[in-house]
């Protein structure tokens, strides 16, 4: 059942619409943001757990450490990063320019996640309901400097190409860090 449909007498019957294009058009790139952060927390417990020890404790370094951190950090990024360059620098090679990648979305996410759905009678009023593709979203800059910019479902499915191309890449680092310290190979 959608947001919209859950009432016939629903007096916020745009707002509610509006809402479920915010879900439609964002919610998608947040779970693929999620399943990112996901699989780097599999590479750097795969490394730093390689001593043969439990999958339980490799779990337990996850749960523990690695989930002490809100989504996917700079600093998370840059410990992938460093991992990468000291100890497979072939891997390093290889993806130079998906960690680039992973910055952007990063980014992104980020601006995405701390910027507002634009719910003002104003904007709400100019919105064709019948084949609506757009929400508008609120950010305030470092000066304080209030932005509004209009996100479209066409720009957020390139968004969300860019990270399946990502994703795809740290499943195969993954599986390789993965192959590499189980048999003890690191090139």
């Amino acid at each position: 059942m959608s947001i919209s449909n859950r009432g016939s007498k629903n007096t916020n019957e745009p707002l509610a619409k509006i809402v479920e294009y915010d879900v439609n058009i964002r919610g998608a790139f947040f779970v693929n943001l999620v399943s990112i952060d996901g699989i780097i927390k599999e590479i750097i417990s795969h490394h730093f757990c390689s001593d043969g020890g439990s999958e339980e404790k490799r779990m337990q370094f996850i749960s523990l450490i690695l989930n002490e951190r809100t989504l996917t950090t700079p600093e998370t990024i840059h410990m992938l990063e460093e991992i990468l360059k000291n100890n497979y620098p072939d891997l390093n090679q290889e993806y130079s320019k998906f960690v680039n990648e992973l910055k952007e979305i990063v980014e992104f996410g980020k601006w995405l996640s701390h910027s507002n759905l634009d719910i003002s009678k104003g904007y709400i009023a100019k919105l064709d309901f019948t084949n609506e593709d757009r929400i508008q979203l609120i950010s305030c800059d470092s000066t304080g400097h209030t932005n509004y910019k209009e996100i479209t479902k066409a720009e957020m499915d390139e968004k969300l190409v860019d990270c399946l191309d990502v994703y795809l890449a740290l499943e195969e680092i993954r599986a390789e860090v993965r192959d590499r310290v189980l048999t003890g190979r690191r090139n």
